[in-house]
């Protein structure tokens, strides 16, 4: 499964992946030889734990909070994640297909917002959410495309816009063959008590848009190295959300 879905994003296809099994028997370990496999074959991972209060898929925006400092490159320079690969780029821009939003933050920029550690700490913390584009024109007189999306029910199409990109932007900046995910613990995400029905609906409108991405066509946005993985121990709510998952998501 791991070498199959590897093999399709490659191709350009996001590829989702669901490892489930009871507790203790090998779901992390399986995520774990996927990430193994994946730097192997020249992609990026990034790994976030679903806690079901800080980072959730029912909050798609702590989800990019997550990834953002946590995706890892195959290259030699495994000390410099995405952030600091951006920086490389500054006044260059990253111009591909897939890298729009990114593009256009980099050309924003000029060199001093590198050099500069206090300002490099605010892009930073706009890469992770913690800033908005209204801080940054502020703080440093750039305008930048906005990561957040301020109404809530755009908030889970931006997160996998944000997250397509990310996965374009590796193919250039040292993981050619793009980007994996893992998210550990979804049956602790699933299970998580009083979850309101808007909540639930953010994570419903989240897998569709990762939906909607793998089912148009290459040339319409669908083209992504992109694989998405998730370790879930079944029966983790009622109902069983493997059969939402799968619903949602597909065959892809």
């Amino acid at each position: 499964a791991c070498e199959w879905g590897l093999n399709r994003a490659a191709t350009g296809q996001l590829t989702f992946l669901l490892f489930e099994s009871p507790y203790g028997m090998g779901k992390s370990h399986a995520l774990a030889q996927l990430k193994n496999h994946a730097l192997k074959q020249n992609m990026a991972v990034g790994t976030v734990t679903l806690d079901g209060t800080g980072t959730s898929l029912c909050d798609p925006m702590s989800l990019l909070s997550g990834l953002a400092h946590a995706i890892e490159f195959p290259d030699e320079r495994r000390d410099e994640g995405l952030p600091q690969r951006l920086a490389q780029r500054v006044g260059i821009g990253l111009n591909i297909t897939g890298g729009e939003l990114l593009h256009q933050l980099l050309t924003a920029m000029d060199r001093d917002c590198v050099d500069n550690p206090d300002k490099w700490e605010r892009i930073e913390d706009y890469l992770s959410l913690d800033a908005t584009k209204s801080d940054l024109r502020k703080e440093l007189g750039i305008n930048v495309p906005s990561l957040r999306a301020r109404a809530r029910e755009d908030r889970p199409e931006r997160c996998s816009l944000v997250i397509k990109e990310w996965a374009s932007a590796c193919t250039i900046l040292g993981a050619r063959n793009g980007l994996v995910i893992l998210l550990d613990e979804a049956d602790v995400d699933y299970a998580q008590r009083g979850r309101r029905t808007l909540d639930m609906e953010q994570r419903t409108s989240l897998l569709r848009s990762f939906r909607a991405i793998a089912d148009a066509p290459a040339g319409d946005g669908g083209f992504v190295r992109l694989v998405i993985a998730m370790a879930i121990t079944p029966g983790a709510s009622n109902p069983d959300p493997i059969e939402e998952l799968k619903d949602e998501l597909g065959d892809h």
